[in-house]
């Protein structure tokens, strides 16, 4: 259950519930680059709306469950990973979700340059490279999958 209280709007009171993601998962309140934005992650399931319209609130389609975020506020995005992919939003909402890079497990290691690099099964005996361009969501790297 939430209560928010927007800057010039209504005081009000959400419930947002997900099944139990079977792993660790995220539960979180995340800012959006949208200033009335708001993502709200329940265990693992990240439900996305305006602050000011309650009723917009819904369920981001993300390869579930999302295990962490990253605010890159230079570039205006907001990062929310699952082991196997990440999904984009912007300030109009969702931007891309890439297809599967890896087995088990991304790491995020820093944004520049319009992309964000990382390493795709970080803990594996072959980890793997992996570049992002957060514009578009075009991939180099990593372990495209299905």
């Amino acid at each position: 259950m939430v209560t928010v209280q927007p800057r010039g709007g209504q005081v009000w009171t959400g419930t947002f519930a997900a099944p139990d993601p079977g792993r660790p998962a995220l539960s979180a309140l995340l800012g959006t680059p949208d200033p009335a934005g708001l993502c709200i992650v329940e265990r693992g399931t990240a439900f996305l709306g305006d602050v000011l319209e309650p009723a917009s609130f819904g369920v981001i389609a993300t390869t579930r469950p999302v295990v962490s975020a990253e605010a890159l506020p230079r570039e205006r995005v907001l990062l929310l990973l699952s082991p196997w992919a990440i999904t984009a939003i912007g300030e109009r909402g969702v931007l891309w979700t890439t297809p599967r890079l890896a087995v088990d497990g991304i790491r995020l290691d820093e944004a520049d340059g319009g992309w964000v690099r990382g390493v795709a099964d970080p803990d594996d005996d072959e980890p793997r490279d992996v570049a992002v361009e957060l514009a578009t969501g075009r991939v180099r790297g990593g372990r495209v999958i299905g």
